[in-house]
């Protein structure tokens, strides 16, 4: 591990996995998980966050506060920039309504910063930063879903600024998934695909996920990210974690589908099913 990544696991309390064996590193997660299951799939508090490894306390890990699911959705119906994002609204707050008590917006959001990158420049000045955006779109959702608003600063983060620590991204097919009291911090994306399951147009459904899993391995291998220590002998891995929405060979195929795309640097474990 680079001193980077070192003095960030140090700091934030992780416990450092990286030298498990991959062909171990299923066992040794489910191993974990497997410690706190009930609550896992059934937490008390339902907290819709960022996919982000370092976004505490989340169930449901959408790309910023569900802001990319309903970009994605307003493209789909052939709109452009901030226009697409409000033309979208709809489907994520479909997608989220019932399932959560609260929406987390966070400091240094890069999905946010993705979606901000999108809109004309002119939409741009209608907010402060990217964060701007994510905050404005998440006071909104909570609005709309009845639910609690909650901002998470960077040092409210299990993560340190500017450094993505997790050398896995979850790919869940249970609604809920919360691994706070299961995994070391900083160590996990979630991109929460059961939920979107709710939506009718199961092949959307696929390309969104599949479009957040591929973000998460972009960040996780780049420079903010593990960089040059995701190798073949020590790669960035996702892990396909069949549930109650979506079946675990599903999971694996669009799993494999992204993986391909990082030859060399992210790899797919077997998965399990809760």
């Amino acid at each position: 591990m680079n001193e980077k990544l070192k003095a960030a696991y140090e700091g934030f309390g992780g416990e450092n996995i990286f030298d498990v064996p991959l062909q171990k590193l299923n066992h040794t997660v489910l191993d974990y998980l497997n410690m706190k299951k009930n609550t896992l799939v059934k937490p008390e508090f339902r907290l819709l966050g960022c996919m982000d490894d370092g976004v505490p306390g989340k169930s449901i890990g959408l790309g910023g506060p569900g802001i990319v699911l309903a970009y994605l959705a307003g493209k789909r119906q052939g709109k452009t920039g901030w226009q697409a994002v409000l033309d979208g609204f709809d489907t994520a707050a479909l997608v989220l309504g019932g399932e959560i008590d609260a929406v987390s917006s966070h400091e240094g959001c890069g999905a946010c910063g993705i979606i901000y990158g999108f809109l004309s420049g002119e939409e741009q000045q209608q907010f402060a930063h990217s964060d701007d955006l994510g905050i404005t779109f998440a006071k909104e959702l909570a609005g709309k879903l009845g639910a609690a608003y909650k901002h998470i600063p960077m040092d409210g983060m299990t993560r340190p600024q500017k450094v993505h620590t997790a050398r896995l991204v979850f790919y869940a097919g249970p609604e809920q998934f919360n691994i706070d009291y299961c995994m070391p911090n900083g160590l996990a994306f979630i991109v929460s695909r059961g939920i979107l399951e709710k939506l009718a147009d199961k092949t959307f459904a696929a390309e969104t996920g599949m479009f957040l899993l591929e973000t998460a391995c972009k960040i996780a291998t780049g420079e903010s990210g593990l960089g040059g220590l995701a190798t073949a002998a020590s790669p960035f891995v996702i892990v396909p974690v069949g549930g109650n929405k979506i079946p675990l060979p599903v999971l694996q195929k669009e799993s494999r589908e992204v993986a391909g795309k990082f030859p060399g640097n992210v790899a797919v474990l077997e998965g399990f099913t809760f």
